[in-house]
């Protein structure tokens, strides 16, 4: 009977143990993960000042087209592109540090979904263009005011329509559907890609996780735009999700 109480106590203190461990090692997480966003935080802001710089001066150089020539100018486009590109990711890498602190909101106000949703092709018209991929939008004229932040759902579709332009193959087409129901706004983008595999599909809204595309190349960008996406539309009470046939 003794060594039975002395094997339930010895048991007892065990799980105890256990559990203290437990505990240290989730709050030792907890740290890691806050220091990890705050680093990247800070990095992002300290990157970000050099590049407005950069974006900047190519801008007066572009002014000032008439004294250059034409390699320089190409030069000068390129040097523009590459700006956009790595402002494009410090911006999602400070997305991604709020949301991970849980310091993401949105500002919901009415504004014209319909009017809206025109507007949003042509801020990727130039890289559908560049592909020769044309965009086809189908939007239900029953659509009208709205309570959100426009500025984010902006974003949400401007990342999936960049993602279907980038997995797209050129002279392709790609789209965006937008109808209401009698509960909800369903907002659907399409394209003529090549497909995700189903492994894949499971990780693709998973932050700083890449997906490959057969024959797509390496993989652009820093994998945090549908990561960021989801969020943004859970904060509004939606979702989002994705099919691939």
């Amino acid at each position: 009977m003794k060594d039975k109480n002395k094997t339930k106590e010895q048991l007892i203190r065990e799980v105890k143990t256990m559990r203290q461990r437990v505990s240290e090692l989730e709050k030792a997480a907890d740290a890691a993960n806050s220091a990890k966003s705050s680093f990247l935080a800070n990095m992002s802001h300290e990157l970000r000042t050099p590049l407005n710089s950069i974006f900047g001066f190519s801008q007066l150089l572009e002014m000032e087209s008439d004294n250059l020539s034409k390699d320089q100018l190409q030069f000068v486009g390129h040097i523009k592109s590459s700006c956009d590109h790595l402002l494009e990711m410090i911006n999602d890498i400070l997305d991604i540090s709020k949301i991970e602190a849980g310091e993401m909101e949105v500002v919901k106000k009415p504004f014209d979904l319909r009017h809206m949703l025109r507007r949003v092709p042509l801020m990727a018209k130039y890289p559908a263009d560049k592909k020769k991929i044309q965009i086809e939008m189908k939007i239900d004229p029953d659509l009208g005011l709205i309570e959100a932040d426009e500025v984010r759902i902006k974003q949400v579709l401007y990342n999936l329509l960049s993602n279907a332009i980038k997995f797209t193959d050129p002279g392709k087409r790609i789209g965006m559907n937008a109808r209401k129901d009698e509960f909800q706004i369903i907002i659907e983008v399409w394209d003529e890609g090549i497909g995700i595999t189903g492994k894949d599909l499971e990780k693709i809204f998973d932050p700083f996780k890449q997906v490959s595309h057969a024959g797509s190349g390496r993989p652009e960008g820093a994998g945090l735009g549908l990561a960021i996406s989801k969020r943004i539309i859970e904060l509004h009470g939606g979702s989002l999700s994705v099919e691939s046939k």
